[in-house]
C-alpha cells in the first residue's frame, strides 16, 4: 500500500486489510533519521487470493483523508544492492 497517512499505525492498517481475508503481517517502515512512518507500507495475507481482493478492494479508496495505492509487492532483482550494511561488514 502507498500514500498511507504518516500518522496511521499498523494496527489501523491491519483492521483495513482484515475485512479482504485473514491479515498475517503488517509492516510500514520507519525513516531511520526523522523517525517518522515513509508512508507506504507492505500487508501479508495467509491466502495470495486474499491479497487480490485487497489489492481490488483498496486500490483508489480513501482512507483517512488520503487516496490510496494498492498493488502486489514485485520482488528485488538478484542484483539489488543491500539494504544495509553493519560495522562487521565494513571492516571486512
Amino acid at each position: 500500500l502507498s500514500n498511507i497517512p504518516y500518522g496511521a499505525s499498523e494496527e489501523k492498517i491491519e483492521r483495513l486489510c482484515e475485512k479482504y481475508g485473514s491479515v498475517s503481517e503488517v509492516h510500514l517502515p520507519i525513516d531511520a533519521k526523522s523517525r517518522k512512518r515513509k508512508g507506504f507500507g507492505f500487508v501479508t495475507y495467509v491466502l495470495p487470493s486474499d491479497a487480490d481482493a485487497c489489492v481490488e478492494g483498496l486500490h483508489g479508496a480513501a482512507f483517512e483523508g488520503r487516496v490510496l495505492t494498492a498493488k502486489r509487492a514485485e520482488m528485488r532483482p538478484a542484483d539489488h544492492a543491500p539494504i544495509r550494511r553493519t560495522f562487521a561488514d565494513k571492516r571486512a
